[in-house]
């Protein structure tokens, strides 16, 4: 019997938790994380000025040498987060959006490393200068190990950012020439019939 009465006693504090998780909107969840990064955000930037003290360098330590001057645009993607998560009714990445800022974010770092020369990439990288760690891992990849010149790695890191781009705002590239230049007009010929199918019109 204080078997049963236990068993039955864990089934309603299980059941009550469970209650108790469900009560909770998805709506309120996801304003708590648009908080959280509004937040975030607002703390690394505070956190340039030295406003957090300790905890600030020692996160801006921790992002400076890995993102080098990319590390200014971090907490505007935080704010940019927060106000999709406030406003949006349905914030969804998958897996094809999240690989697309992914080559946005190493390509522009690696841009910027493209300007340092060889023999102090890494000397800039730790100092938290131009694409830091992440700017130095792919043109050391490319330039060194792989022996490409400027040009060539420069095309490399383009198509990758425009790659990025593409999957990031899921836009074709015709749409994205249309969008730089409005002038320029892509015509589509259209399909060719196939040979002895025609309509009625034809027949008459």
């Amino acid at each position: 019997m204080a078997r049963r009465r236990r068993n039955k006693n864990a089934r309603r504090k299980n059941s009550a938790r469970s209650r108790v998780a469900l009560e909770i909107n998805s709506s309120v969840v996801r304003e708590i994380w648009a908080v959280i990064h509004l937040a975030l955000g607002v703390f690394t930037f505070l956190s340039f000025n030295r406003s957090f003290g300790i905890v600030g360098e020692v996160w801006i330590g921790i992002l400076n040498p890995v993102l080098g001057w990319g590390v200014q645009v971090v907490p505007y993607i935080f704010l940019f987060c927060s106000l999709m998560l406030f406003f949006s009714r349905r914030v969804s990445f998958p897996l094809a959006k999240l690989m697309g800022i992914f080559l946005i974010v190493v390509s522009v770092l690696s841009i910027l490393h493209l300007y340092v020369p060889m023999d102090s990439i890494y000397a800039e990288a730790q100092a938290g200068r131009y694409g830091g760690y992440v700017g130095f891992v792919t043109n050391f990849l490319f330039r060194q190990v792989l022996s490409l010149e400027y040009i060539g790695a420069a095309a490399i890191f383009l198509t990758a950012l425009l790659i990025g781009t593409l999957l990031t705002f899921e836009i074709s590239l015709g749409a994205l020439v249309r969008f730089l230049n409005p002038q320029i007009k892509i015509v589509r010929k259209p399909g060719r019939k196939k040979a002895g199918v025609g309509t009625e019109e034809d027949e008459a």
